[in-house]
Order: structure tokens, then C-alpha cells, then sequence
């Protein structure tokens, strides 16, 4: 909340994990400093500080906190040569002590590589994030029901990580596309703590 030029931050003492509750901390000065112009009393749940897909203000705000959180000059030289793994996202985020999924977010949106990471629900798409650059023209239909053939079908069934990065088939995740010429899609999954939600990376190698 702001009132004049002071303001103030309150955050829930029940939020479980070190990275959510930092994630809040750093949410909320985006408002601060993006927002001055608009309401300073801004009132964020764990859906706005989590999905990325609410809010035009949030999903700023959110920009803002993984930068603030995990600067790419500080982040990525180290991290620019692996090849990219649920396990190397996993290293970045006890690094900066952030959640899996801030991690994965800015990985996703930073390194230059032919990465996306989709977040689904109850056998459904719910959202994702991408290379913009590198993977131009790739989405998932949001709502999309998980393919059986899947990895992330039987990690929301079994709860268990998939594992290494593996080969699947296109059509797999992108039955409303071509598949790309000299392109094989590879799949991790994972299913996060603390909330029904599982993790997908996706590598077009």
C-alpha cells in the first residue's frame, strides 16, 4: 500500500516456502515503482504472484520481481553451454534461493535456446511461456487435454518426476501444427510442491 511516498508490504506468514515468499516481497516494489499512476492498494494471492496470466499489472510486477531476483548477468554464463534440463533449473533456483517456477520462467524467457515451459492442471493445459525468438509460431491451446503419451500425463497420475529430457512426437503437445523440419522435441516433467501443478520443459533440439 502506498500513501504518499511511504508504503508498506505485508506478507503472509503461512506461505510455506523461502522462494514464494521473497517472490512476494519482490512482487510488490514492481507495483511501487511501474504503477505509481494507478491504485496503491494492491491485494495479490498466490494465483497473481504464480500463473503469470492474470492482471496486465501483475504480470509486471512478476517481470519485474524475477529480475530483480535473478539478474541474467549473475545468472547465465555459467549455465549458457548446459544443456537445458529441469535439473539445471532446479540448480538456478537454490542458487537464488527463488521457487522452481520463478527459476523456470526466466530461464525460459532469457536463454537463447529453443525452450518453452507449460504449466497444466487436472490433464489440462492451463498456461506456458516461451523463447519468443527461438520458438516463434510453437504454443499449446490453452485447455488442451494431455496426451497419454505424455510424460506429464503420467507424472500428474503418479506424482513422480519423468526423469531425463526425452524424445516424444510432435503431435504429442502440437497436434494443431506441422511438425518442424530437422527439429526433435524433447519433454521433462515434474510436478511442483505445494500446488496441483505440473511442470513441463519442453527443447526443440
Amino acid at each position: 500500500m502506498r500513501v504518499g511516498d511511504k508504503g508498506g508490504v505485508t506478507i503472509n506468514a503461512a506461505i510455506p516456502e523461502e522462494g514464494r515468499r521473497r517472490f512476494a516481497l519482490a512482487h510488490e516494489p514492481g507495483h511501487w515503482l511501474l504503477h505509481a499512476d494507478r491504485t496503491q492498494r494492491f491485494l495479490c494471492w498466490q494465483e497473481n504472484l504464480r500463473d503469470y496470466d492474470g492482471s496486465a499489472e501483475d504480470i509486471e510486477a512478476n517481470a519485474f520481481a524475477a529480475a530483480l531476483l535473478l539478474p541474467r548477468p549473475m545468472m547465465f554464463p555459467a549455465h549458457l553451454a548446459a544443456l537445458p534440463s529441469l535439473g539445471l533449473i532446479a540448480a538456478i533456483a537454490a542458487r537464488f534461493h527463488v521457487t522452481l517456477m520463478a527459476a523456470a520462467l526466466r530461464y525460459v524467457s532469457t536463454l537463447e535456446k529453443p525452450v518453452m515451459v507449460v504449466f497444466s492442471r487436472e490433464g489440462k493445459i492451463a498456461w506456458w511461456r516461451r523463447n519468443d525468438d527461438q520458438m516463434k509460431g510453437l504454443y499449446g491451446e490453452k485447455a488442451q487435454a494431455l496426451s497419454p503419451r505424455s510424460l506429464a500425463s503420467a507424472v500428474a497420475e503418479t506424482g513422480q518426476p519423468s526423469g531425463d529430457m526425452q524424445p516424444v512426437e510432435w503431435d504429442v503437445w502440437f497436434p494443431h501444427l506441422a511438425p518442424r523440419s530437422g527439429r526433435t522435441l524433447h519433454e521433462q516433467s515434474v510436478r511442483l510442491e505445494h500446488a496441483p501443478i505440473v511442470m513441463t520443459l519442453w527443447w526443440a533440439k
